[in-house]
């Protein structure tokens, strides 16, 4: 977890803004950006340097994580509301990023956790 005090200011801006418009699925870098009024080609590479990955992989990762737990706490696996629930616009692409994020399918993923055998 990184300390959001210690990053450039212009950072924790972007890193703000996508964390409170996560599940938005228009929000991308150039979005997030552009709400932010940052224009330096270069924040995306400091953004990389403080937090560890770039800020679309950051957004990526984020919505994974999001999907994990919302489909630990779900009773039935229902992927669409999920994917649109945390941003995408389809559940074929939440269902691919899924899959390649964490070798499961969603549903497969769900099934692992509550017949004990997954780990978040």
């Amino acid at each position: 977890m990184v300390d959001n005090t210690l990053l450039h200011p212009h950072v924790r801006q972007l890193k703000k803004y996508i964390d409170e418009h996560l599940c938005e699925e228009e929000l991308s870098v150039n979005t997030a950006m552009y709400h932010c009024n940052l224009t330096n080609k270069n924040i995306p590479g400091r953004f990389r340097q403080e937090i560890g990955q770039t800020p679309g992989s950051y957004i990526r990762c984020a919505r994974i994580e999001q999907a994990k737990q919302l489909l630990i706490q779900a009773e039935k696996c229902k992927i669409a509301d999920i994917a649109f629930q945390i941003g995408y616009g389809s559940h074929e692409a939440f269902t691919r990023a899924f899959k390649k994020a964490t070798g499961y399918a969603p549903c497969e993923y769900a099934a692992a956790f509550r017949d004990g055998r997954g780990r978040a």
